[in-house]
């Protein structure tokens, strides 16, 4: 005996064209673009989902961008035509909820790069671009740092002005490279800053601080001292030197 599918709440019926409508609020949107990809997608590979539609309504629940290329591709209204739909029952809010959920991005996933990458390097006859819709900043994004993207880079022909597109993304790349450079000096001055702190505060009773009045004053006195500019702490034994006239202030040492 068959066990039901116990989530499986919808049937597939063939209803006519006229007799289904979009719903008014539907909040997904679709640029020309995306429109144009999912076109081609259609007339490769045909409708392999079917539109979603609620009984209670007749308002399509899901599929509203796959509905208005098959009605330019079938000339709706001019002519009426039928399809196989998913027809689901349930009450408007519900509805309106399903509509929301199955357009919801963050509910389907993401790409895995590297399995992408041995699919490509496996079927090297598939065409990402002209077959798939993706493009080179797809390209760039997900097939960039992993072991493959060298070999799988090189299956990709770049248009031309899709090369524009890739040296803009190179750009952005060293732009970033270069972001990331600088805010790893400025967390090592920070963190050179912390240090001299946290050595001041721990040997608090033991270090004293000489302010000059300008930098120039200060070189003259290091100069003087035979101390290296750069250097943050001295050893007091310089200071006792200078006290006991072992360093010559007014002459050098």
């Amino acid at each position: 005996m068959e066990n039901k599918n116990k989530i499986e709440t919808f049937t597939i019926q063939e209803v006519l064209r006229s007799q289904i409508h979009e719903a008014e609020y539907n909040p997904r949107k679709i640029s020309e673009e995306a429109r144009r990809k999912l076109k081609k997608g259609l007339k490769t590979f045909g409708l392999v989902q079917p539109i979603i539609v609620n009984k209670n309504t007749m308002n399509v629940v899901g599929g509203h961008q796959k509905l208005s290329i098959m009605d330019e591709l079938n000339k709706y209204p001019q002519n009426d035509y039928t399809l196989q739909v998913s027809m689901i029952a349930v009450d408007k809010e519900q509805e309106v909820k399903i509509n929301i959920f199955l357009n919801n991005p963050a509910a389907q996933g993401e790409w895995d790069n590297e399995l992408l990458q041995e699919i490509k390097l496996s079927f090297p006859d598939i065409d990402f671009q002209k077959d798939l819709g993706f493009d080179m900043l797809d390209m760039q994004f997900i097939f960039a740092g992993s072991d493959l993207f060298e070999e799988a880079n090189t299956l990709f022909d770049p248009t031309e002005t899709q090369s524009d597109v890739v040296d803009m993304v190179e750009e952005a790349k060293k732009a970033d490279r270069l972001k990331e450079a600088r805010q790893a000096a400025r967390d090592m001055r920070k963190a050179e800053n912390r240090g001299e702190y946290d050595y001041q505060a721990k040997y608090d009773d033991y270090t004293l601080t000489l302010v000059f009045e300008n930098n120039s004053a200060k070189q003259d006195f290091c100069r003087r001292a035979g101390i290296k500019t750069s250097e943050k702490f001295v050893k007091s034994a310089i200071l006792y030197d200078i006290a006991d006239g072992k360093i010559n202030m007014r002459g050098g040492v």
